[in-house]
């Protein structure tokens, strides 16, 4: 998801699959040496297909979460959109945003941040303890 929704050329996609990378051995390590003996088996599995949610669902989502609940969303909106616009965006939250940037906030495209958010709620089942 993250090299669907945030990786604009192939440098970065490499970036992002040396980070999984790095992220997938620190999770083995740390289960081998805290958990060697307690389950019987522990795969890492890098799925290829992760989403099987059509894009315009997601958006659908995305768009009827944005409205039912607007106010509720502020601060969601506010992180996921600093997190694109780190620059425009330099408080820590919503609530230290001045009229301006407020004002920026619904006009800038931070769609892409909340499609991938929405698909990780999907794919939260990808860690199963049997």
């Amino acid at each position: 998801m993250a090299l669907q929704r945030n990786a604009e050329n192939e440098e970065q996609k490499k970036i992002m699959m040396a980070n999984n990378k790095i992220k997938i051995d620190f999770l083995q390590t740390f289960f081998e040496t805290f958990f060697a003996d307690d389950f019987s088996l522990v795969e890492f599995v890098v799925a290829q297909d992760t989403l099987k949610v059509p894009e315009h669902k997601v958006t659908a989502l995305r768009n009827l979460i944005e409205k039912r609940y607007a106010n509720e969303l502020q601060e969601v909106r506010f992180q996921l959109t600093k997190f694109l616009y780190p620059k425009i965006f330099n408080v820590r939250s919503y609530k230290e945003l001045s009229a301006e940037q407020k004002e920026k906030l619904y006009t800038v495209d931070a769609s892409n941040a909340f499609k991938y958010a929405i698909s990780h709620l999907f794919a939260l089942g990808d860690i199963n303890f049997e």
